[in-house]
C-alpha cells in the first residue's frame, strides 16, 4: 500500500516519508516539522556539580546487595537457573530524570556489572550491562540492558550505552 517515498528537505534535516495520497507540500511540512518538535526539544536540565556534591546518597546497600541484585535479574529470565553473574562493589551514584529509563533524579549507591544468561534455544546470549541503585536496605531501580550481537560502537543500543555511562561516572 505505501509504495511512493517523498523526500522532504529543510536546512535542518531530511526526512523520507512513505505516502500513500498526494499532500500539498506546506501541509506536509507542517506535519514533519509538528511531528519532530517533541524530539528536536531538549530533555530535563542535567544535574549540577552542587546537586551531586551536596546530595543526601544515604546509607551504603545491605550486605546482601548481591543477593537481591541476583532476585530481580533472575525474575525476568527465560531459564532462571542460568545466569552468570558478575556483580561489582556499591560506589555512590545517582539517576537522572529520564522518560526513556522511567526514572527520576535519585541519590544511593549504585551497583553495576554483568549477566549472562541461556535464551529458549539454551544457548549463553553474551554479558548484558545493569544498573542497580538502593536507597538505604532497598533496591529502588534495576535497569537491564539488551543483548548485542555487534561489537561496532556504532551499532550498540542506547540503553547499553546508557548503562555504561552511568557506571563509569564516580562520585566523590
Amino acid at each position: 500500500m505505501f509504495n511512493k517515498t517523498k523526500t522532504v528537505h529543510s536546512d535542518k534535516f531530511i526526512t523520507l516519508i512513505n505516502t500513500c495520497v498526494k499532500i500539498p507540500k506546506n501541509i506536509l511540512m507542517v506535519s514533519i516539522l509538528s511531528a519532530c518538535a517533541p524530539m528536536t526539544v531538549a530533555g530535563p536540565p542535567p544535574l549540577t556539580a552542587v546537586e551531586i556534591a551536596s546530595a543526601d546518597y544515604g546509607p551504603p546497600p545491605p550486605e546482601n546487595y548481591e543477593e537481591l541484585i541476583k532476585e530481580n535479574i533472575r525474575g525476568q529470565l527465560i531459564d532462571p537457573t542460568s545466569p552468570l553473574f558478575e556483580i561489582g562493589s556499591p560506589v555512590k551514584g545517582y539517576t537522572n530524570r529520564s522518560n526513556a529509563f522511567n526514572t527520576q533524579d535519585m541519590f544511593g549507591w549504585q551497583v553495576c556489572g554483568t549477566v549472562n544468561s541461556k535464551n529458549r534455544m539454551g544457548g549463553y546470549t553474551g554479558k548484558v550491562p545493569f544498573f542497580a541503585l538502593f536507597q538505604g536496605d532497598q533496591l529502588t531501580k534495576m535497569i537491564i540492558g539488551e543483548v548485542s550481537m555487534s561489537t561496532n560502537i556504532y551499532d550498540r543500543s542506547y540503553i547499553n550505552m546508557s548503562i555504561e555511562t552511568s557506571c563509569n561516572r564516580r562520585v566523590d
